[in-house]
């Protein structure tokens, strides 16, 4: 999933307003804080947009045909979809 900057930089603020508002971090803290926020969800979306690419290959690559938007193709993606995202450390 690709954002634009600007939007990495929104909801990158919108992470450190609730840390802040929750009293999680310090009050104008490290500056690197919202650096270190966007990292993560850029990562975050890269790993999704992999595994995404990996699980509906793995989903083509069975031997019988499951149409996509079918429900066990769903229910097969989403299942397939977290535990190769747990196995990459992003667990749900």
């Amino acid at each position: 999933m690709n954002f634009s900057e600007e939007r990495l930089r929104h909801i990158s603020h919108l992470i450190l307003d609730a840390l802040n508002k929750e009293s999680l971090i310090e009050e104008g803290g490290n500056p690197s804080v919202l650096h270190d926020i966007k990292k993560v969800l850029m990562k975050y979306f890269a790993a999704g947009d992999e595994v995404d690419n990996f699980v509906r290959a793995k989903i083509h690559s069975y031997s019988r045909t499951i149409p996509e938007g079918s429900s066990e193709w769903s229910v097969m993606y989403d299942k397939l979809y977290e535990e190769e995202m747990n196995k990459r450390g992003f667990s749900s």
